[in-house]
């Protein structure tokens, strides 16, 4: 497996060597677009309405400042301004674990200790994990500067970006949200109740991705010169009111 990132954790005068992984990988369907004559891929052509087929010379880069307007930019101009990459994630500050808003993590990596930071790595693992912290630090990765979150899981250290404020909406951007309505006794008890029935201890082997597996299914039979029908259940919704809904779900 191979590190996405190698260089070292600081805090004060302490250097912890690290890696850098992805916790997971995408295991989506890809199709590709393929010429429904010959099905050879197909190639996408850069194309402007004024001037046809465009080679990349004859393309430069520009940024909208407003509905239709656009200031064109000189790449070396760029240049000048991407963040140089770092080798090491400066921890800025340590901040309780749970004063970081679900909705500004993004992304997630393991943290593994390289030669040299085992002992240093694992304490600092174990003192987030005791005093519920984690540790705010910044880095360059890929030509981006990032605000990363590093707290402990299990016997290891997650690394999570972190959305900037303004990247982020509110729920208060959605004029449905700002007017709650007022919830009767019964509609909650019920509610209630219906959560207690469907209640079990969560264990994400049980859940599988059933339509990629079906589809995967499909498609090699059809490599093969069969057929399969995929069955589709329709349910015609029932027009019912919410707590006839609920009660008819508890029983």
């Amino acid at each position: 497996m191979r590190a996405l990132w190698k260089g070292s954790i600081t805090f004060g005068l302490v250097n912890i060597p690290v890696k850098i992984y992805s916790t997971s990988e995408s295991r989506g369907i890809k199709f590709r677009q393929l010429c429904a004559k010959c099905h050879t891929p197909i190639k996408l052509k850069k194309y402007c309405p004024n001037h046809g087929e465009l080679s990349n010379d004859e393309i430069v880069l520009g940024y909208e400042i407003e509905k239709g307007k656009f200031v064109v930019v000189d790449e070396e101009e760029i240049k000048k301004y991407i963040p140089k990459k770092t080798d090491e994630i400066k921890i800025i500050e340590f901040v309780d674990r749970d004063s970081i808003d679900e909705v500004l993590k993004d992304k997630k990596y393991y943290i593994v200790p390289d030669s040299g930071g085992v002992d240093a790595y694992f304490l600092l693992q174990y003192v987030l994990d005791i005093t519920n912290k984690a540790a705010i630090g910044r880095f360059v990765m890929r030509n981006k500067e990032y605000v990363g979150a590093i707290i402990p899981y299990r016997n290891a250290l997650l690394l999570v970006t972190l959305h900037y404020k303004e990247e982020v909406r509110t729920p208060e951007e959605f004029e449905i949200l700002k007017n709650p309505p007022e919830l009767g006794d019964e509609e909650i008890e019920l509610a209630k109740l219906l959560i207690n029935k469907f209640y079990k201890e969560f264990k994400i082997e049980e859940f599988k991705d059933e339509y990629s597996e079906k589809l995967i299914e499909v498609i090699k039979a059809k490599a093969r010169g069969e057929v399969m029908e995929v069955q589709i259940e329709e349910k015609k919704p029932e027009k019912k009111n919410l707590i006839e809904l609920l009660k008819a779900s508890v029983e």
